[in-house]
Order: structure tokens, then sequence, then C-alpha cells
């Protein structure tokens, strides 16, 4: 779906004609993505590495293609409400997971064709958009959709027993303030 999501991306690009201006941020993510590639020259398990090359490759052409596709401040907030609802649906997956014990004899429950690990993290950053989105929005409904999605994602987030997405989501807390503010 990926990559013909980053097909259908470039005919839009072509389509307008024009390249959005290259941000910052986006050359640093891409110079952090060129070295991880570059580390395939001296690693000890090349099989691993080239999956994880080719994972790195399609994040960069992904953030490249939002940049190029959602730049106006509507789009944004739609990518941002797509990825809180689908990781909306791994949350109750993984709620699904363990209310039926898939499972047994682990202590670990995550949403059907996930890694625990990468799970957790995909929750964990579904985490300050959510509440971005919950604190910027006027209608009351997509707030508790917002606020619900917090807690499920949350609490699949410790299903998962996943150590450093846990930390990670230590880290939120400093973003709480700011949104319970509003």
């Amino acid at each position: 779906i990926g990559y013909l999501a980053v097909g259908i991306g470039l005919l839009a690009v072509l389509d307008r004609g024009r390249l959005n201006a290259t941000t910052g941020g986006f050359l640093l993510f891409a110079i952090f993505a060129f070295w991880r590639c570059i580390t395939s020259l001296w690693t000890a398990f090349p099989e691993a590495t080239l999956i994880e090359t080719q994972t790195i490759l399609q994040m960069v052409a992904m953030v490249w293609l939002l940049h190029q596709i959602a730049f106006s401040q509507k789009r944004l907030m739609s990518v941002m409400q797509a990825y809180v609802l689908g990781t909306f649906v791994s949350s109750v997956d993984t709620f699904y997971q363990y209310l039926h014990g898939v499972n047994p004899g682990q202590s670990r429950f995550y949403a059907s064709g996930f890694d625990p690990n990468e799970l957790a993290l995909m929750l964990v950053l579904s985490l300050p958009l959510s509440l971005y989105l919950a604190g910027s929005t006027r209608s009351w409904a997509l707030v508790w959709i917002y606020r619900l999605q917090t807690i499920l994602a949350a609490s699949a987030i410790l299903l998962t027993a996943s150590r450093g997405p846990f930390l990670a989501a230590a880290g939120v807390v400093v973003f709480l303030p700011t949104v319970f503010s509003r």
C-alpha cells in the first residue's frame, strides 16, 4: 500500500507541476535515514539490516510525500486524524486479543499482524497527536473520541509490555499540561 501511495503521490506532484520547498526538519530526518542505511555496510546481520533499510527508505518516502501533499493546515489535520483513528483500531484489536486469551502463557498482547514493540511505538506516537486534535477541535463528539483513543492507546501500550515505548509514553506527560489548559 505504501508503494502505491508513493506512486499516486508522485503523480499528484507531477500534476501540480511544482515541489514544496524542503524544510530543515526533513533534511535532518533524511540525513539520519541515510546514516542508518549506511550502517548496513558493517552490520553483523545483513538480512535483518536489509529489511530495516527498506523500512527506513519507505518512511523517508512517506514523510516526503506528506510534505508534498499535506501542505495546508486542513490536510495536516486530516492526516493526523487518519493516523489517530488507525491506532484506535489497533488498540481495540489489542484489547480483543487480551480479552480472548490469545497467546496463552505470555504476558504480552498486541494487535494481529504487529510486532508488540513496533505497535507500542506507533501507539505512543499517536498520543500527542490525539491530545493536540482534542485541544484544537470544537466538536465535543470528536473531543471524546480523541480522549477515548488516548486512554485505549495508553492501555494497549501497557498490554504490549514493551519497555522502550512505555518510557517514551512517559514523555507525553510533559505535553499534558498544555492540552488541559485549553
